[in-house]
This record gives structure tokens, C-alpha cells and sequence, in this order.
């Protein structure tokens, strides 16, 4: 590596303060030298920002710029991560979640291969998925993408429909993808979906996968993805599928109509089915209201009602839609 431009390092916090050491320490293990460092906790009440604290002298002195700030009330993922990045001087953007960590090569590596292929916009990398009780240091075995992603852009915005697959923690990007399209939409309650989907439309932003082990995503009892089943969860899970559909509604004619009726039936299909598995009401009252304003759900036996299991849905919408599956 011939320099080190400046990469900015975004990190947003909530209710991770069992998860803040292994993030911070990655962080100073890194073997990249010039970084500046932004986080913001969005007004935890677990202790998350005066853990954070502990590791500013640390942090400073190893990089030097550093800004590690609390929001005085709860403003979401999306209008956290704008306001940090609306501060980002960086050539590069990495963003980390506070409750993930990094490999020690992780920077490092991300700006070798941008230096090394300045056609490429957006890269992600490869990484591990870790449990609540795994820890920095241990021996990854699960990876995020067992197989490269097809990064093809002919046809990325219909796979983005069907499953994206896009991992935004895998990702690093140049600073000009965000002076270009601009930050995240914050009318959603999810930033990276919406995101993606805009670059397609927008043009001219080329992807690129780089296999190599650079993230330690978490799967833990706080996340979008493995909550722990309450009222609050009822609400958050809702706010959460009615951006994703908002989403694919406001980005429909980039793939054909067909498919786009697939996209929203199978994912209302698996809403339906986990709402009704965790007994989250509000979730399943809307998953419901919209299924049944649609003429397939009359094709569905009573008995096959609310049994879905998220592995079927995809038959199950073949099927109805093609007559196949």
C-alpha cells in the first residue's frame, strides 16, 4: 500500500454494552493506521455510552480523531448513522455495528482492494456469523456467504427482490457513493435495502466481493433478526416490515411486475407465519389485512392458514402465482 487515505468508521449503539468490548478492541487492534472514529449511542439504558467512554483516551491516542457522543433521545438506525456521516471526512466508509467486530487485517484489506481496483464503488467482504457468547479471538466457522454473491448488475435488483443478499455490515464504500446518491432515507426504519435498491436506480455504481474473512456479524437476542418476544418486539418487527414493503413498493418498476407480486406475497407469507409462531399481534393484524386483500388468499386451504414456516413460503408462492412448486 503506497498511503493511507483517511477511512471514517461509523459506528452506531444501542443496548450493547455486553458487546462493546470485542467491537472496541478490533478496533484498536487494527493494523490500519489512519482512521477517524465516530459513534453515537442512541440513548441506551443498559450503560452502553459510559462503556464506550472507557475507550476514548485509547482510541485517541491511537487515532486521533475521535468522537463518541449520546443522542438525548432514541432517534433510529437511519438518522444515527446520517448525522455521524454527515461529519465523515474519510476517502472511505466503513460502517460497524457496535454489538460486531473486525479481523485485525479488516481495514487494511478493504483499502488495498479499492486502491487496487478503482472501478469498484462498493465491496463486500466475507465474514463469520458469532453467538452471544463467542468472543474476539475465537476460530469463525460460520460464514456470512459460503458461496461469492452474484454481483451481476443486470439482474442484482431482481435478486435484491427475491432475498437481498446484499450484507450491509460486509460492506465498505467509497465517500463519493454518498456525495453522489446521498445518506439514508430516513422515513424507513431499515437503511440498507432502500439504500441499494437506489444506487441500482440511480446507475454507474459497479459492486465487488472480496472472499475474505473480515467481519464477525452477531446474532444476538437485541437484533432485528433474534428478538426476544415482548410488546416492544411487536412494534419494532412491525415498523420493520412495513419499511421493507414501503421499500419494494417505491423501487417496483425495477423488475418485472410478476416478480414484484412474488416478492411482496412471500414475504407477507413468512411475516404472517412468524407473527403468528411468536405471538406478536400487531404484526400479524398487518401481515393479515393485506394478505387478505388479496384474491390468493382465498386459494389457501383454512387448515394451511397461519402454519407457514418461512423454508415453504417460496413453494408456497409458486405455486399460487405460476402454479408450481
Amino acid at each position: 500500500m503506497k498511503e493511507y487515505p483517511l477511512v471514517s468508521l461509523i459506528i452506531p449503539c444501542y443496548n450493547h454494552t455486553a458487546f462493546l468490548d470485542d467491537c472496541m478492541q478490533s478496533i484498536l487492534r487494527q493494523d490500519y493506521p489512519r482512521l477517524e472514529i465516530f459513534i453515537c449511542d442512541d440513548c441506551s439504558s443498559d450503560g452502553s455510552y459510559e462503556r464506550l467512554l472507557g475507550y476514548e483516551t485509547a482510541l485517541r491516542e491511537r487515532f486521533g480523531r475521535v468522537s463518541i457522543r449520546k443522542n438525548e433521545s432514541n432517534l433510529g438506525v437511519t438518522k444515527n448513522l446520517n448525522q455521524m456521516l454527515r461529519q465523515a471526512g474519510g476517502e472511505y466508509i466503513k460502517l460497524l455495528a457496535s454489538d460486531d467486530f473486525l479481523a485485525d487485517n479488516a481495514i487494511s484489506s478493504f483499502v488495498a482492494f479499492m486502491q487496487a481496483h478503482e472501478e469498484t464503488d462498493v465491496v463486500f467482504s466475507n465474514g463469520y456469523l458469532v453467538s452471544e457468547d463467542q468472543h474476539i479471538g475465537i476460530v469463525g466457522e460460520s460464514k456470512i456467504y459460503p458461496t461469492a454473491p452474484d454481483l451481476e448488475l443486470a439482474t442484482l435488483a431482481e435478486r435484491i427482490f427475491r432475498s437481498n443478499e446484499l450484507s450491509a455490515p460486509c460492506a465498505f464504500l467509497r465517500k463519493a457513493v454518498f456525495d453522489r446518491f446521498g445518506l439514508y432515507d430516513e422515513r424507513y426504519a431499515i437503511e440498507d435495502l432502500e439504500f441499494w435498491l437506489r444506487l441500482l436506480r440511480g446507475g454507474g455504481c459497479r459492486f465487488a466481493f472480496l472472499d475474505q474473512p473480515l467481519l464477525y456479524y452477531r446474532r444476538n437476542a437485541n437484533s432485528i433478526t433474534s428478538l426476544v418476544v415482548n410488546e416492544k418486539t411487536d412494534s419494532r418487527m412491525l415498523r420493520f416490515y412495513s419499511a421493507e414493503l414501503g421499500i419494494l413498493e417505491a423501487y417496483r418498476e425495477l423488475v418485472p411486475e410478476e416478480l414484484y407480486a412474488e416478492a411482496i406475497l412471500w414475504r407477507l407469507l413468512a411475516v404472517y407465519s412468524f407473527s403468528v409462531d411468536n405471538r406478536l399481534p400487531k404484526t400479524r393484524a398487518f401481515a393479515e389485512e393485506k394478505l387478505k386483500a388479496s384474491p390468493l388468499w382465498g386459494k389457501l386451504k383454512p387448515g394451511v392458514k397461519g402454519k407457514y414456516r418461512f423454508v415453504y413460503v417460496k413453494q408456497i408462492v409458486k405455486k399460487l402465482l405460476y402454479g408450481r412448486g
